[in-house]
C-alpha cells in the first residue's frame, strides 16, 4: 500500500509543489498518466478552495494531504482548520455557460466517484475524497 502525508501553508504560491509532489505520489501508485492528469486536475481545484475561501490565503494557517491507495482504491482526504464548507449551499452551474463561481466545484464532483465534506468534533474540517482505479 502506497501513502502520501504532507502539510502545506495557505498561500496560492504553494500550488505547484503540491501538484509535483502529489503527482509523483500517483505515478509511484501506478496509476496511469491520463487519470493522474485528472485527478491533478480535480485536486489543483479543492486545494486552491481550501486556501482562498476556507483559509483566507493566511499563510499562516496551514492544510494537510493525506492519500492511500488500496485494493484498487485511491482514498485522500485534506484536513484544515479553515471555514467549514457547505456544498448543498452551492448551486452547481450548467456545463453550457460560463458562470462566476461554482464551475471548481463541479469539476470535483465530476472527477472522483465519493466526495464528502465533514467537521469532526475537534473543529477540524476533512475533505474525503475516494476514486476507483
Amino acid at each position: 500500500m502506497n501513502k502520501f502525508k504532507q502539510s502545506f501553508n495557505c498561500e496560492l504560491k504553494i500550488l505547484e509543489k503540491f501538484r509535483e509532489s502529489f503527482e509523483k505520489f500517483l505515478r509511484d501508485s501506478g496509476i496511469e498518466d491520463e487519470l493522474c492528469q485528472r485527478i491533478i486536475i480535480g485536486l489543483n481545484e479543492l486545494v486552491s478552495n481550501i486556501i482562498v475561501h476556507a483559509n483566507h490565503a493566511d499563510p499562516e494557517r496551514f492544510f494537510t494531504a493525506s492519500a492511500q491507495v488500496n485494493a484498487g482504491m485511491l482514498e485522500i482526504r485534506f484536513s484544515h482548520g479553515g471555514d467549514f464548507f457547505k456544498p448543498d449551499q452551492i448551486e452547481l452551474p450548467e456545463i453550457d455557460s460560463l458562470p462566476e463561481g461554482g464551475f471548481g466545484l463541479f469539476i470535483i464532483n465530476s472527477l472522483f466517484d465519493q466526495v464528502e465534506y465533514l467537521q469532526e468534533s475537534s473543529g477540524e474540517n476533512t475533505i474525503k475524497l475516494l476514486k476507483k482505479i
